[in-house]
């Protein structure tokens, strides 16, 4: 009886399944016709966002203007990374060289034996302390042949034959 006074002023005919949405549907309005919340506007006008919106807002702007000076920085940097890439882009490493070498006494002793080349350059390893010297190729097709040429040229007893050899020539 209590619940037909309840919904009695929106129908009269009512079932009992119709007596659960109605009920629902006065909560719903009670809920949005709450006092607490502040009168907030409300814009009905929203726009969908685009992708396109989203990454340029995410990447932040780039500086347009460079002066002389940094662009000719800029340029020179990326000159030089392609003029290692082309130097090393065939190359041999060879492994546990001597440390008394130079760089240019290795690439005096590439040239004596004929190979042709376009860089040499060291490194040395941060674990285990050996050094290793990369010699970029000129020619590729013949990598082999003068790796085999090469290879054995740098470590210690050749370089004592190369110090002797040296000191005997002043």
């Amino acid at each position: 009886m209590l619940k037909l006074k309840l919904i009695e002023p929106q129908e009269s005919n009512i079932n009992p399944s119709n007596e659960i949405v109605a009920a629902t549907l006065n909560d719903i309005t009670d809920m949005t016709s709450d006092d607490d919340q502040h009168d907030l506007p409300v814009t009905n006008n929203f726009e969908p966002i685009s992708p396109t919106d989203i990454q340029a807002d995410s990447i932040p702007k780039r500086q347009q203007t460079l002066t002389k000076a940094e662009r000719r920085r800029i340029h020179n940097r990326t000159s030089t990374l392609k003029q290692r890439k082309r130097y090393y882009k065939t190359e041999i490493i060879i492994s546990n060289i001597d440390r008394r070498f130079t760089t240019k006494e290795i690439q005096g002793i590439i040239k004596s034996y004929g190979v042709p080349y376009s860089a040499a350059n060291f490194s040395t390893s941060s674990t285990i302390r050996k050094r290793s010297v990369h010699i970029g190729m000129r020619k590729s097709s013949q990598i082999n042949d003068y790796q085999h040429r090469i290879d054995h040229l740098f470590t210690t007893s050749p370089f004592n034959r190369f110090i002797h050899g040296r000191r005997t020539n002043k």
